[in-house]
């Protein structure tokens, strides 16, 4: 089956291919090398063919233990190896680093001293490959090549839709590109969509204009720019977008950039975000713009994925998309479970920035977690409601000395504490979700007494759980909030904090 670039390259893609039946013969040692085609080289990288090492690549490694293919380890490590490294092979190297590279549980890519390698053996690896490629160039066997992984970029589209490139093609000048006091060139309204082909040449107001250079009739350029031209460097536009003399204002880009947050899909990393770069620091070397970096984080969120039964027979999750048909419309789950149980379980299914599969059951399960909740809220609403009450007066802390208070107290700090870190600062939705899974649980399971101190802790514990709740299930943490806990908005109250000495177990 065919797959797209991305996922072939991902490196947690499944390894896959097949032997052709044919060998390649080693140019120096002349020994018989199988030859495989496999789904995670690409024909327009290079010549289309590499040289796979698997002891010392982990995805020629993962592809070499799936297909039985012989290990032969030609780089052993030094005292410099990293603990990472070291703890992956940890029955390899106590077994003294065997040349079959038995033991070997993932690829030793770190440098090392040559082994098995004739009379380069004990030169650093990084010297080596040097020694040997001058070697191989010496006996006419190859030559060494820079192969550079950036390819040109075809921006132009034959399409209405993109900002129009600014040339007209005369017949005595040629291509001329328009002056700069002519700029922009903005797109014309009166199109006709309803015809094959490039709807810009039924504009032929627009389409036949004079030549800038001689004056004579001449045509513009019909295609128009790749939207991605816009979007590499549109973080700059935003800054300054009622601007009609400069694309940005200096001081404002030197004030407000960096971009302090960046989030967008991992499929971008060698698009978009190469682009970004790119175009920032162009707008540098033309003393446009200070900055160097256009961001300063960056996250990338993983792709939804769900099964899909190929023509061979095989199924195995795969990017949702609609030409393979299996994708699953929201707003069919959401009149089934509800936009709230929707987010909780794309949010809880995998971390954000991890591959999520679809899951029916998880959608189920993510409707009952938040069932349990509502039902929670209205068999407890009295005791929560007096509990709020005595809080009050208390900065929403309790007071209570009891143990079980006093547990049930700790678990809403540490929640907190928990959802605080995993929200704010790394993304982790999944695990934010499940501290406060942990603190239902044990709010369920607490048995509240009939003292102010008792229905304080419930009410602390509760209104904790919806604030903690609300970015992830907006809808229900509000509702439930605006009946039980306040009048006003969830969202308009700042977030809890948690306090360091309420996490101290009394006892050990």
């Amino acid at each position: 089956a065919r797959e797209d670039r991305f996922l072939r390259t991902a490196e947690g893609q499944e390894k896959e291919g097949c032997f052709t039946g044919r060998y390649a013969i080693h140019p120096l040692t002349g020994a018989r090398v199988p030859i495989y085609a496999a789904n995670f080289v690409l024909m327009e990288y290079g010549t289309g063919a590499v040289m796979a090492v698997p002891t010392h690549d982990q995805r020629d490694f993962e592809f070499a233990q799936k297909y039985n293919i012989p290990l032969k380890v030609v780089i052993r490590p030094t005292d410099a190896i990293s603990a990472e490294q070291k703890e992956q092979l940890t029955d390899w190297i106590d077994a003294g680093c065997p040349a079959d590279g038995a033991g070997m549980k993932a690829a030793f890519v770190e440098p090392g001293v040559l082994v098995n390698s004739g009379s380069f053996d004990g030169i650093p690896s990084q010297d080596g490959i040097k020694r040997i490629a001058a070697f191989v160039e010496e006996q006419s066997k190859g030559k060494r090549t820079i192969q550079y992984k950036l390819r040109d970029w075809l921006l132009s589209r034959q399409r209405y839709w993109g900002t129009p490139i600014p040339v007209v093609y005369c017949p005595d000048c040629g291509c001329v590109p328009i002056p700069e006091d002519q700029l922009p060139v903005v797109l014309p309204r009166d199109v006709d969509f309803s015809k094959d082909g490039n709807p810009l040449l039924t504009a032929t107001s627009w389409l036949n204009t004079p030549c800038p250079k001689c004056g004579k009739p001449a045509r513009r350029e019909t295609d128009t720019m790749d939207t991605f031209v816009d979007s590499s460097w549109y973080y700059l536009r935003y800054l300054d977008s009622k601007n009609d003399k400069l694309p940005f204002d200096a001081a404002k880009a030197e004030a407000w950039m960096p971009v302090q947050q960046y989030i967008g899909g991992v499929e971008h990393a060698c698009m978009h975000l190469l682009y970004a770069r790119f175009f920032t620091k162009m707008l540098r070397d033309l003393g446009l713009l200070k900055k160097d970096e256009p961001f300063k984080r960056l996250f990338t969120q993983g792709m939804v994925c769900k099964d899909h039964t190929f023509k061979d027979g095989t199924t195995r999750s795969v990017k949702m998309s609609k030409s393979l048909g299996n994708t699953v419309d929201p707003a069919g789950a959401i009149e089934k479970f509800g936009a709230d149980a929707l987010r909780i379980f794309i949010l809880f299914a995998a971390p954000a920035d991890k591959q999520l599969d679809w899951n029916d059951d998880g959608l189920e399960g993510a409707s009952r977690f938040l069932g349990r909740i509502w039902r929670y809220a209205n068999t407890n609403a009295a005791v929560i409601e007096e509990g709020l009450a005595s809080l009050c007066d208390k900065g929403f802390m309790p007071t209570s000395s009891h143990a079980d208070d006093k547990a049930l107290d700790r678990k809403t700090h540490d929640s907190i504490r928990r959802a605080t870190a995993d929200l704010g600062e790394r993304f982790h939705f999944n695990t934010a979700i499940s501290a406060c899974m942990e603190l239902f649980n044990d709010l369920s399971a607490y048995k509240p007494r009939e003292d102010a101190d008792s229905k304080a802790c419930v009410a602390s514990a509760f209104r904790t759980l919806l604030l903690l709740l609300a970015p992830m299930a907006p809808h229900i943490a509000e509702e439930i909030w605006n009946r039980i806990c306040d009048k006003g908005s969830i969202f308009q109250i700042a977030w809890p904090q948690y306090d360091e000495t309420r996490l101290v177990l009394d006892e050990i």
